[in-house]
C-alpha cells in the first residue's frame, strides 16, 4: 500500500503494511527541496523509519515503537501544502 504526505517542506512517498496490528514503513523518501529547517524533516524520516505499530482514535493517528508513543498525526490537509503534480 502506498504512503504519501507533506513534510512541511518536502513530499513524502513510500510503502507500508499492516499485519495483525503491527505497522512496516518501507521505501522512505522525499522530494529534494531546500528546506529551512531540513533537520526537523531528519528527525521526522528518523521517526517514521522506527515505526512499529500504531493506533487510530478519531482522526488522530499515533505511531509506537516498542509499544512507546513516538509521533501523532491529525487527519486534515495542510493550508500551504503544494498541490499534487
Amino acid at each position: 500500500m502506498k504512503l504519501k504526505g507533506y513534510t512541511g517542506c518536502n513530499r513524502l512517498m513510500g510503502r507500508y503494511s499492516v499485519d495483525n496490528g503491527s505497522l512496516k514503513l518501507t521505501n522512505l523518501g522525499t522530494t529534494r527541496a531546500m528546506c529551512p529547517i531540513i533537520e526537523q524533516e531528519n528527525l521526522l524520516m528518523a521517526v517514521l523509519e522506527k515505526a512499529d505499530s500504531y493506533r487510530i482514535a478519531g482522526e488522530i493517528l499515533t505511531l509506537f515503537y516498542q509499544n512507546r508513543a513516538i509521533a501523532t498525526f491529525r487527519a486534515g490537509a495542510e493550508p500551504n501544502m503544494p498541490p499534487n503534480p
